[in-house]
């Protein structure tokens, strides 16, 4: 099972020196190895084929550090002696029978860690956005393997991490557990929490993604005041004005390489200039008459848009990237679209070509940016990224 975005916020937004918003973030997969043959079928002892037991030897045999739980900036640095009571060994009593005299007895008995347990990991990440190039970088900086705690009763409390090692040290033990765990390997586990769409080339996984962004979603008050009333402040408006002076590229909606453009006159013409028939007055003789509509695709009202995304996870670093490649309107069938057969995404925009529409319709909603939208879905969404290939 693969906890998707179930995100620890570990710190506020920041803003850095250069603009960039930045979030530590924790997260936690689940690497339960019920299914994981690797596991009973190794010749090394069970402890060493887990990865708690292969983490919990290098920090025994000194070539490995732990920190405490409690300190996400790995400056706190737990002894040897302090870690083993996490996992020291448990006494219980048990009722027994003597196989000789058949009688029972109760004795004390030891219960050594079960290192195979421990099944889920939060992975601590540092997110960096540029809201001037839609680019986001994710850093992975540590990790912590989490138990589940259990009162006397049996019933279960809660959940608590053991500690945090850094990501880069703890990079060659993951290495040598994925190459013992082929089918289960901790990357592809990190990389399946983002979403199910990948190619991977060596040691970098690749996957093309869409995400929905709404933009109509949170009130828009606070226009700025140099807004000119007469302009529709919209990117679905400022766009169309491009296109139709042929200065704005687009392509179709199922073209994610973005390489067969698509004129002006086919947008509106073929796509979504749909004509109909409605009731108008004569001003004249007041007498009401039928009268032809063209519903131009320009005239759509737009608060939905779709992002084109690249993701790239490079393992040996734990570094993903992602570029906005893509945007396109995402058009609604309701009261005023109704020429639409359904919701649909009405074209590609390539990101980079609407960058001083993005910019100035962030000048004229600095309450309801874009990019602030971008930024939170990362976060409060709990719909995975589409995979498209």
């Amino acid at each position: 099972m693969i906890l998707f975005l179930i995100f620890a916020v570990l710190s506020a937004d920041a803003q850095t020196d250069n603009g960039c918003w930045r979030k530590r973030v924790g997260r936690i997969i689940d690497i339960a190895p019920s299914s994981d043959s690797a596991v009973s079928k190794s010749k090394v002892p069970r402890k060493s084929a887990t990865l708690m037991g292969m983490i919990v030897d290098a920090i025994h045999a000194g070539t490995l550090i732990a920190y405490s739980s409690f300190d996400a900036h790995f400056t706190t640095k737990l002894s040897v002696e302090s870690i083993e009571e996490r996992w020291a060994t448990q006494t219980d009593t048990a009722v027994v029978i003597d196989p000789i005299t058949g009688l029972k007895e109760t004795k004390i008995v030891d219960e050594g860690f079960n290192y195979g347990a421990i099944s889920k990991y939060r992975i601590l990440e540092e997110w960096t956005f540029n809201p001037n190039t839609g680019k986001t970088e994710i850093q992975i900086t540590g990790i912590a393997p989490i138990r589940e705690i259990y009162d006397a009763d049996g019933r279960f409390r809660g959940v608590q991490a053991m500690f945090w090692v850094r990501y880069c040290d703890v990079r060659s033990i993951i290495d040598k557990y994925d190459q013992m765990h082929p089918g289960k390997t901790i990357e592809s586990y990190i990389w399946n929490d983002y979403f199910l769409n990948s190619n991977r080339s060596g040691k970098v996984y690749k996957g093309k993604a869409v995400r929905l962004i709404d933009l109509s979603e949170k009130d828009d008050n606070a226009t700025h005041h140099l807004k000119d009333a007469h302009e529709d402040s919209s990117i679905y408006a400022m766009a169309v004005a491009r296109i139709q002076s042929g200065n704005l590229i687009v392509y179709p909606e199922d073209d994610h390489s973005m390489t067969n453009k698509l004129s002006y006159e086919t947008l509106d013409a073929k796509r979504y200039g749909v004509n109909d028939t409605i009731i108008v007055a004569d001003p004249i003789t007041n007498q009401y008459t039928m009268g032809v509509s063209n519903s131009r695709f320009q005239n759509f009202t737009i608060n939905k848009y779709k992002l084109l995304e690249e993701w790239v996870f490079d393992t040996k670093t734990g570094k993903t990237t992602i570029n906005i490649r893509g945007m396109g309107p995402f058009a609604e069938r309701n009261n005023y679209n109704t020429n639409l057969l359904k919701d649909q995404l009405l074209f590609w925009i390539n990101f980079k070509d609407l960058h001083s529409i993005i910019a100035s319709y962030e000048v004229y909603h600095p309450d309801n940016s874009l990019s602030g939208h971008i930024w939170a879905d990362y976060f409060l969404s709990d719909v995975k990224p589409e995979g498209v290939k």
